[in-house]
């Protein structure tokens, strides 16, 4: 799946205006606020009506950090001496994020590039312990610093489930499972085994399943669509060959329940390995527009800060940024002769060869030092896709 970002700007931030109402009517916003002073005391006669604004305030960051835990993906437990891995985003020496987990399972990348989406793989070289090396599901950092946990898959848990099917382990093949979603989220329900699959580049299955998780987390064969336990629809393939494949599920169109919409993310899968996938999730964007597409009105917005409802490119691509060789938060017409002044960052030819394409598109190993884009099917790269075949109108 691409990362489903709400390209309309303006829907965006209705969407946010819609659930930030929803947060502050369900929370209570200052319920469980400690009080501060005397409540009888009489409020500042004079107060100030311009106080002094944060002295160093930075809505626009250009590096963030993502800490967190590294947890056993069967019993739920935090880990010590875990290696954490970026993939698809690097540091200023090019070089991916390192660290290990402490003794209480903790992690933390510190300095990572705003406005990024990457993969996180975890490993464990032990002689007691049994893990497989796990690719887990893609990180987004947009503005702000992230707290997120990542998962190690152990052997235990795979033989487990592949006794219970009767499927021998094969230990250079890898172990896939797939979170199954709805656009906003939540756990989809009622899709058929055969309206999920994963296939190589010819269309060939690959792999035995799917099979769905059960309400102890163990796969059963018995269950015949998908059923969310736990706060999660899940699927799994086992015995998958290493290689790169696609997940395709088939989505009921919610206008007409009888049509169904595929839904595809591209996966790697490693010898003796695991992959943790999401498919779903993430808004549920309108396509692309159709017809004219213009720099001023579809392609710059996408270009800005993240605080602005951009993609976050301009959070480094800024005066001051690392990447201010190419600024793209100065005036439209300014933004736009600068693209086309550089050699091969717009490429009308052959649009797919853009930089502005490429840059941005996850890479393993990266060629910029985060990719904003999972894949192609991102809504953003076709618009930005539709606007160079169409010659790059301004």
């Amino acid at each position: 799946m691409s990362l489903m970002k709400i390209r309309n700007r303006s829907c965006r931030r209705g969407l946010m205006a819609v659930l930030f109402a929803f947060a502050i009517a369900g929370s209570g916003a200052c319920v469980g606020d400690i009080p501060t002073g005397d409540p009888n005391e009489d409020p500042d006669p004079d107060p100030d009506p311009d106080p002094d604004p944060d002295p160093d305030p930075d809505p626009d960051p250009e590096s963030l950090d993502v800490t967190g835990m590294v947890m056993d993906y069967w019993e739920n437990a935090p880990l010590a001496d875990i290696t954490v891995q970026s993939q698809g985003m690097v540091d200023g020496l090019g070089q991916p994020f390192v660290a290990t987990t402490d003794a209480a399972g903790a992690y933390s990348f510190i300095g990572v590039p705003a406005a990024s989406t990457f993969y996180v793989h975890t490993s464990l070289i032990s002689e007691t312990l049994d893990y497989r090396p796990t690719l887990n599901e893609p990180a987004t950092v947009v503005n702000d610093d992230l707290l997120q946990n990542f998962y190690i898959v152990s052997e235990a848990f795979v033989d487990v489930n592949s006794n219970t099917l009767n499927i021998p382990v094969d230990p250079l093949a890898a172990f896939v499972v797939i979170d199954i979603r709805d656009m906003l989220g939540l756990p989809l329900e009622g899709i058929p085994l055969a309206d999920i699959t994963l296939t190589d580049a010819l269309g060939a299955p690959m792999g035995a399943g799917p099979y769905f998780f059960n309400s102890v987390g163990i796969l059963d064969d018995g269950i015949l669509v998908s059923t969310a336990y736990n706060g999660r629809a899940r699927a799994a393939f086992l015995n998958v060959p290493a290689g790169v494949y696609t997940v395709t599920v088939q989505y009921p169109d919610p206008l007409d329940p009888e049509i169904l919409i595929p839904m595809t993310i591209s996966i790697s899968t490693e010898a003796g390995g695991a992959n943790l996938a999401r498919i779903g999730g993430m808004g549920g964007a309108p396509p692309p527009p159709v017809g004219n597409v213009t720099f001023t009105d579809d392609v710059y917005p996408i270009l800005q800060k993240a605080s602005l409802g951009g993609d976050g490119c301009a959070n480094c691509h800024t005066l001051g940024g690392v990447a201010n060789f190419l600024r793209y938060d100065d005036d439209a017409a300014i933004v736009y002769q600068a693209l086309l002044a550089r050699p091969g960052v717009v490429n009308v030819l052959t649009p797919d060869q853009s930089m502005v394409l490429t840059k941005p598109m996850y890479e393993d190993p990266p060629n910029h030092p985060n990719a904003t884009w999972l894949d192609a099917l991102d809504p953003s790269y076709a618009i930005v896709m539709q606007w160079i075949s169409l010659g790059a109108p301004q």
